[in-house]
């Protein structure tokens, strides 16, 4: 297995056939669906504001940045009529302290608001600068290698056979709990068979490598096959004192 989970289906049982790429054991995957439902709808929204960043502010948007505008510069004027009044009775000694420097503040505070809203004034008819494009950009990538991953993760709940043979044991149960990693199947293909035997030194020179050979099965009541050298020992086992030959 290479994701977590739980069995929810399994192929058969020890000594079934299956074949090369059919699924042997099938994880739920209720939660790694919803992650990849989750990984498309967050690709989607970066792909929709890099096209809001591509294509620039709208008219809507222009008007309500021209407008914060006005508010705020109407908002100093009111307030820079109302210093200039206070001003003159704090100076006549009309007014304390406290009331010139209340507004004061109120008068600095409309005024920063002011030049904050100009400044996003000129951003929204500007546009977006090439290192935001950039960084949009960045994030409909992390977005799409989201998808991708959530989409891997996905398919891997599904445990195929790599090739086609016979289930040497009984895979797990359905409901068994499997990590990462945690065989699930066996599988063997007995198409073709490696037979390891011992020749004494009489006979090794006549075997070679790549040399056809007929091997008799005596359990299978002497039936026989065709085989080919495939690896020959250069020194004998010390203990039988027959060479290592596999066909």
């Amino acid at each position: 297995a290479k994701v977590p989970g739980t069995v929810q289906w399994v192929a058969g049982d020890m000594g079934d056939q299956v074949e090369a790429g059919a699924p042997v054991v099938r994880l739920d995957a209720t939660e790694l669906s919803l992650a990849l439902a989750q990984s498309e709808a967050q690709l989607e929204a970066a792909e929709a504001n890099l096209a809001r960043v591509v294509a620039g502010a709208t008219e809507e948007e222009l008007a309500q940045a021209r407008a914060a505008v006005q508010q705020a510069e109407l908002a100093v004027e009111r307030l820079g009529d109302v210093l200039s009044r206070q001003e003159q009775l704090f100076a006549q000694g009309v007014i304390p302290e406290e009331t010139i420097l209340s507004v004061r503040t109120e008068y600095e505070v409309a005024r920063l608001q002011y030049e904050t809203a100009k400044q996003q004034l000129q951003r929204v008819e500007r546009g977006a600068t090439e290192e935001e494009r950039r960084a949009v950009r960045a994030q409909v990538q992390q977005a799409e290698v989201a998808v991708h991953l959530a989409e891997q993760q996905l398919a891997d709940t599904v445990i195929r056979a790599p090739f086609s043979g016979l289930l040497a044991a009984r895979p797990v149960q359905v409901g068994t709990l499997v990590g990462a990693g945690t065989p699930v199947a066996a599988i063997v293909d007995i198409e073709q068979v490696i037979i390891e035997a011992g020749v004494s030194e009489r006979e090794i020179n006549q075997l070679a490598v790549g040399q056809p050979v007929r091997v008799f099965v005596d359990a299978l009541g002497g039936a026989q096959f065709a085989g080919v050298v495939d690896a020959v020992a250069p020194v004998a086992d010390q203990q039988t004192r027959n060479f290592p030959v596999r066909f």
